[in-house]
């Protein structure tokens, strides 16, 4: 079976009031520039289910609000856009290397090639 992976994008600073640097300036509230993301990758192998993830923080572009959407109808696919685009933006390859560090991390799980024990004595 295949990793399958999902995003948490709920968490998230905003802007009580923020105005952007249009012409015509565009004023909202509750303008999100940064998100709190969990990239989550699970994978269920003879009934036991592997997990792992990465977490991390991105900051949102908010220059231009001409396309704002509000915090009550902002859903979390919207934020998870929001994320892989600025992650993206920044380093290309960025989402396919978390997604192969959590991959990589699930297989040591399954077949560890080191374990952590305890000296009782």
């Amino acid at each position: 079976m295949a990793v399958s992976y999902s995003w948490d994008c709920r968490t998230v600073d905003t802007y009580p009031t923020h105005s952007d640097s249009q012409d015509p300036q565009n004023t909202c509230n509750d303008v999100i520039y940064n998100v709190h993301y969990t990239l989550i990758g699970t994978e269920t192998v003879d009934g036991v289910t592997y997990t792992d993830s990465v977490i991390g923080t991105v900051n949102i572009d908010v220059q231009d609000l001409s396309s704002f959407i509000g915090l009550d109808a902002v859903t979390n696919s919207d934020v998870t856009g929001w994320v892989t685009e600025s992650l993206e933006a920044n380093e290309a390859g960025t989402v396919a290397a978390f997604k192969k560090a959590i991959k990589e991390n699930i297989v040591e799980k399954q077949t560890p090639t080191s374990e952590t024990k305890y000296i009782i004595n």
